[in-house]
């Protein structure tokens, strides 16, 4: 194999390494950011349902 088949070989190969990480990062981003999309989300209700707690506790303690 001569040195300009070599590198072009190389090269490939590269390609395919550096197209594999690039998938592999953006398969972590996706999954990071559902992951806090869905926390987020939790947080959420559960704010709402102490905001809604202290209102009934609030409306009980005005009748």
């Amino acid at each position: 194999m001569n040195g300009e088949a070599s590198n072009a070989s190389k090269i490939t190969q590269l390609q395919g390494q550096i197209d594999e990480m690039l998938k592999a990062f953006q398969d972590y981003r996706e999954q990071n950011t559902n992951s806090t999309r869905t926390e987020f989300q939790t947080v959420f209700e559960k704010m709402e349902s102490i905001q809604s707690l202290t209102a009934s506790y609030f409306d009980e303690a005005a009748s």
